[in-house]
């Protein structure tokens, strides 16, 4: 079976652009890299899946996307951000809440709807999963279950979560060497040399928005 796998970091409102990667995995489990990382927005990136799959045929394609799908509350925020917030603060960072309060986001115009409509809406991960899914996801709490934290200076056992937003005055380039050379140990095992010399370029760093602020 071949599967896509998309990793796509939105910029969540029509005037920003994201990030996107795009691997081919096959029954194996090899990976294949379908090209270099793009700086997109959610048309480009919709566009661009589907080039991939005209070229290759994949039996499914997965977008792995860090932006909230599933927003229903008018305001505040979503119940699975108030369950997050506890292990992130914990570790100095902090969680943007999300809700139809915030029309150009998660409104019903908003380029996310768009996005989703294309490949059947957000995925239930408890029913059979479709040819075509797309699965919310928390970046940063891969980087906490992968053991990417840093040393607290306080003394938190659970150490501290790398500051590299760029966007932001908190941005350590220390701490953005510490994810790039976590991330460029684990693509080297993959063998995905596309993506590790990657790390070194300009678009990974970008200061588009995120949902998770590392602050």
């Amino acid at each position: 079976m071949k599967t896509i796998l998309i990793g796509f970091d939105s910029a969540w409102t029509a005037n920003n652009s994201g990030a996107m990667v795009a691997l081919l995995q096959v029954e194996q489990g090899q990976f294949c890299e379908l090209d270099e990382p793009q700086v997109v927005h959610d048309e480009r990136a919709k566009t661009a899946i589907g080039e991939f799959q005209k070229q290759h045929s994949p039996e499914r394609t997965t977008v792995f996307i860090d932006q909230p799908t599933i927003v229903k509350n008018k305001e505040g925020s979503r119940q699975v951000e108030k369950i997050v917030a506890s292990p992130v603060s914990r570790r100095y960072g902090g969680v943007q809440p999300a809700s139809k309060s915030r029309a150009e986001m998660f409104g019903e115009n908003a380029p996310i709807r768009r996005f989703l409509d294309s490949f059947g809406g957000p995925t239930n991960p408890l029913s059979p999963i479709p040819k075509e899914s797309v699965f919310e996801t928390y970046p940063v709490l891969a980087l906490i279950a992968l053991g990417y934290t840093l040393p607290d200076p306080n003394g938190r056992e659970k150490g501290r979560l790398p500051k590299y937003n760029p966007a932001r005055r908190t941005f350590s380039l220390g701490d953005w060497k510490h994810v790039c050379d976590k991330l460029s140990a684990e693509f080297k095992l993959l063998k995905l040399e596309v993506l590790k010399n990657g790390l070194n370029a300009p678009l990974v760093m970008g200061s588009h928005k995120r949902r998770t602020r590392i602050s």
